[in-house]
Protein backbone atom coordinates (compact mmCIF):
# COMPACT_ATOMS: atom_id res chain seq x y z
CA UNK A 1 0.00 0.00 0.00
CA UNK A 2 0.97 3.15 -0.72
CA UNK A 3 0.68 6.80 0.49
CA UNK A 4 -0.18 10.60 -0.62
CA UNK A 5 0.49 13.35 1.34
CA UNK A 6 -0.50 17.33 1.10
CA UNK A 7 -0.36 20.26 3.23
CA UNK A 8 -3.18 22.73 3.09
CA UNK A 9 -4.05 26.34 4.92
CA UNK A 10 -6.90 28.98 5.39
CA UNK A 11 -6.84 31.93 6.82
CA UNK A 12 -10.14 30.81 8.53
CA UNK A 13 -11.26 27.28 9.81
CA UNK A 14 -13.82 27.36 7.15
CA UNK A 15 -11.31 28.16 4.50
CA UNK A 16 -9.14 25.63 5.44
CA UNK A 17 -11.97 23.34 5.17
CA UNK A 18 -12.69 24.54 1.66
CA UNK A 19 -8.60 24.28 1.12
CA UNK A 20 -8.26 20.36 2.12
CA UNK A 21 -11.24 19.44 0.77
CA UNK A 22 -9.64 20.63 -2.35
CA UNK A 23 -6.05 19.62 -1.95
CA UNK A 24 -7.81 15.98 -0.99
CA UNK A 25 -9.06 15.93 -4.60
CA UNK A 26 -5.89 17.33 -5.82
CA UNK A 27 -4.34 14.10 -4.96
CA UNK A 28 -7.32 12.06 -6.53
CA UNK A 29 -7.57 13.21 -10.30
CA UNK A 30 -5.16 15.12 -12.71
CA UNK A 31 -7.66 18.11 -13.10
CA UNK A 32 -9.67 19.40 -10.25
CA UNK A 33 -11.10 22.14 -12.20
CA UNK A 34 -12.80 19.52 -14.41
CA UNK A 35 -15.04 19.24 -11.72
CA UNK A 36 -18.47 20.83 -12.56
CA UNK A 37 -20.83 21.97 -9.74
CA UNK A 38 -23.91 20.01 -11.63
CA UNK A 39 -25.48 18.97 -7.75
CA UNK A 40 -25.34 20.59 -4.71
CA UNK A 41 -25.09 18.45 -1.38
CA UNK A 42 -25.78 18.89 2.56
CA UNK A 43 -22.60 18.29 4.12
CA UNK A 44 -22.27 17.78 8.22
CA UNK A 45 -19.76 16.67 10.18
CA UNK A 46 -18.78 16.57 13.77
CA UNK A 47 -16.02 15.87 15.87
CA UNK A 48 -14.76 16.56 19.50
CA UNK A 49 -12.19 19.68 18.56
CA UNK A 50 -11.30 21.01 14.60
CA UNK A 51 -9.01 18.00 14.02
CA UNK A 52 -11.34 15.66 14.35
CA UNK A 53 -14.16 17.66 12.47
CA UNK A 54 -11.58 18.33 9.62
CA UNK A 55 -10.88 14.18 10.02
CA UNK A 56 -14.32 13.38 9.63
CA UNK A 57 -15.31 15.94 7.12
CA UNK A 58 -12.25 14.34 4.58
CA UNK A 59 -13.50 10.71 5.13
CA UNK A 60 -17.13 12.10 4.33
CA UNK A 61 -15.49 13.38 1.03
CA UNK A 62 -13.92 10.19 0.67
CA UNK A 63 -17.18 8.42 1.14
CA UNK A 64 -19.22 10.59 -1.16
CA UNK A 65 -16.68 9.24 -3.74
CA UNK A 66 -16.01 5.57 -2.99
CA UNK A 67 -19.72 4.89 -2.57
CA UNK A 68 -21.57 7.37 -4.31
CA UNK A 69 -19.41 7.68 -7.28
CA UNK A 70 -19.01 11.47 -6.75
CA UNK A 71 -16.86 14.13 -6.95
CA UNK A 72 -17.13 16.64 -4.27
CA UNK A 73 -16.08 20.41 -4.07
CA UNK A 74 -16.81 22.03 -0.36
CA UNK A 75 -18.55 25.28 -0.67
CA UNK A 76 -17.68 28.23 2.05
CA UNK A 77 -19.77 29.69 4.30
CA UNK A 78 -20.42 26.47 6.10
CA UNK A 79 -21.76 27.12 9.91
CA UNK A 80 -19.53 25.53 12.83
CA UNK A 81 -21.83 25.54 16.25
CA UNK A 82 -20.27 23.90 19.61
CA UNK A 83 -22.61 21.59 21.19
CA UNK A 84 -21.60 20.72 24.71
CA UNK A 85 -18.22 19.09 24.35
CA UNK A 86 -19.20 18.35 20.04
CA UNK A 87 -18.28 20.70 17.58
CA UNK A 88 -20.71 20.43 14.51
CA UNK A 89 -20.49 21.90 10.79
CA UNK A 90 -22.90 22.05 8.43
CA UNK A 91 -22.35 23.28 4.96
CA UNK A 92 -22.78 22.34 1.18
CA UNK A 93 -20.48 20.80 -1.43
CA UNK A 94 -21.28 21.20 -4.99
CA UNK A 95 -20.02 18.28 -7.78
CA UNK A 96 -20.58 15.79 -10.14
CA UNK A 97 -21.02 11.85 -10.61
CA UNK A 98 -17.41 10.71 -11.62
CA UNK A 99 -16.75 10.36 -15.50
CA UNK A 100 -14.36 8.24 -16.83
CA UNK A 101 -14.18 10.68 -19.87
CA UNK A 102 -13.80 13.78 -18.28
CA UNK A 103 -11.80 12.76 -14.37
CA UNK A 104 -8.45 11.27 -15.10
CA UNK A 105 -8.28 9.31 -11.92
CA UNK A 106 -4.91 9.35 -10.77
CA UNK A 107 -5.27 7.69 -7.32
CA UNK A 108 -7.59 5.81 -5.16
CA UNK A 109 -7.62 7.17 -1.84
CA UNK A 110 -8.57 5.36 1.27
CA UNK A 111 -10.35 7.52 4.42
CA UNK A 112 -7.84 9.61 6.27
CA UNK A 113 -5.33 7.57 8.96
CA UNK A 114 -5.05 9.84 11.72
CA UNK A 115 -1.28 9.13 11.58
CA UNK A 116 0.29 12.04 10.54
CA UNK A 117 -2.52 13.88 10.55
CA UNK A 118 -2.21 17.69 11.70
CA UNK A 119 -4.20 20.31 12.69
CA UNK A 120 -2.58 23.69 13.41
CA UNK A 121 -2.19 27.33 13.38
CA UNK A 122 0.60 29.16 12.42
CA UNK A 123 0.21 33.34 12.87
CA UNK A 124 -3.12 34.42 11.20
CA UNK A 125 -4.09 30.79 9.59
CA UNK A 126 -5.16 27.66 9.93
CA UNK A 127 -3.11 24.65 8.44
CA UNK A 128 -3.44 20.65 8.09
CA UNK A 129 -0.56 17.86 7.16
CA UNK A 130 -2.76 14.80 5.99
CA UNK A 131 -1.08 11.35 4.60
CA UNK A 132 -3.99 8.82 2.56
CA UNK A 133 -3.44 5.32 1.77
CA UNK A 134 -3.80 4.97 -1.81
Amino acid sequence: MADVAFHAWGKTYDALLCAACEAMLGTMIENPAAVESAARKKISAAGINEEKLLHFLLNEFLFQKNNKKTLLRLLEGGVIQKRGSMLYYEGMAAGEVISKERHNMIADAKPAAMRMFRLYRKEESWHCSVVLDI
